[in-house]
């Protein structure tokens, strides 16, 4: 790799490139383990009917599997992964929704207006919704914002993953869902959550660092408990 390659020049090379001619030395294998408050608190929020959402910058894949072990997802509930790619030489943007347990089986293509009409979104009678979750890349978000922003308030509402998220795409989420009449509350340690931070109706920090300078509550406790404590 070339020492001087910039962060944002790296993102864009193919993994093929990266691992070319390269020798395996070793492996080293990191788990992020969930905090014992977590999942208690996740399951008091969803007692009370108060949805959670997770927006990061982490892999799709990992978010949706930590979504699923503190119980943001129900084991029973379904996830939809939405892939979308911007128009090219080939044709329009479009979009790919695929079921993250079977992605083979489940694969759909759409195009405009087709997109989102069978899997029974209706934002007027939100109790008839299915038992699903959509989980949403940064570089999706980005199509849906700019080529199907009339899908953007059927994707928040229904929206339990956001990963890859940037800054920008933090805050612009934040403001989506308070379009559409969410009070909502953001939690984040991180520079990168400022924005988002500042943007909710009540933001939370959890670091005594960089967010704290944004969010209006910081946390002396760096897990999600202090949520339940700020609503009440």
């Amino acid at each position: 790799m070339d020492p001087k390659l910039t962060w944002h020049q790296a993102q864009r090379i193919s993994r093929d490139k990266v691992e070319f001619n390269m020798t395996f030395l070793g492996m080293i294998v990191l788990q992020n383990k969930l905090k014992p408050e977590t999942k208690p608190a996740i399951h008091k929020l969803r007692e009370a009917r108060i949805r959670t959402v997770m927006v990061t910058g982490d892999m799709i894949q990992t978010a949706i599997s930590v979504a699923r072990n503190c119980g943001m997802i129900p084991i029973k509930d379904r996830v939809i992964i939405i892939e979308a790619s911007p128009p090219d030489a080939h044709g329009p943007a479009n979009i790919k929704w695929v079921t993250a347990e079977t992605p083979d089986e489940g694969t759909d293509y759409y195009t405009d207006s087709d997109y989102l009409e069978d899997v029974h979104i209706d934002l007027e009678n939100p109790h008839k919704m299915h038992n699903f979750h959509f989980a949403v890349s940064g570089q999706a978000f980005a199509v849906l914002t700019t080529h199907f922003p009339e899908y953007i308030p059927r994707v928040v509402v229904k929206g339990t993953v956001f990963a890859r998220m940037s800054p920008d795409q933090k805050l612009q989420l934040i403001e989506e869902l308070q379009n559409i009449g969410y009070n909502v509350g953001m939690c984040g340690d991180g520079a990168n959550d400022c924005e988002a931070l500042k943007a909710a109706h009540a933001g939370i920090s959890l670091s005594e660092a960089e967010a704290s300078v944004a969010a209006p509550f910081t946390s002396s406790i760096p897990n999600i408990e202090c949520v339940i404590r700020v609503m009440r």
